[in-house]
């Protein structure tokens, strides 16, 4: 007898979590500036996602990830970009916004 895999249906309208979706964009924005530097952005990438504009949000987070990924000459190791630059990065956009 061959086992066959079936999918659950859901009865529910998937959402994003606001805090789920704010702690990332709090990480993000503090990988390299301080509290200061980054409140400004953190505000700026919370609206966007409150007002559902989450092309923007991820477009702008990847021009984020890219620029990290490029490190000083004089950074150490323990530097935020040199670690950044030797992680995994993002494979592609998954295209649903």
């Amino acid at each position: 007898m061959e086992a066959k895999l079936v999918a659950p249906v859901w009865d529910f309208v998937s959402i994003l979590d606001i805090i789920h979706a704010v702690t990332h964009i709090f990480a993000s924005t503090l990988a390299d500036r301080t509290e200061v530097d980054g409140w400004p952005i953190d505000e700026q990438w919370i609206r966007w996602i409150w007002n559902s504009q989450f092309e923007r949000v991820i477009t702008t987070m990847y021009a984020h990830d890219e620029a990290l990924r490029r490190p000083a000459a004089d950074d150490d190791s323990t530097n935020v970009r040199s670690i950044v630059s030797t992680a995994p990065g993002p494979q592609q956009k998954s295209g649903h916004w």
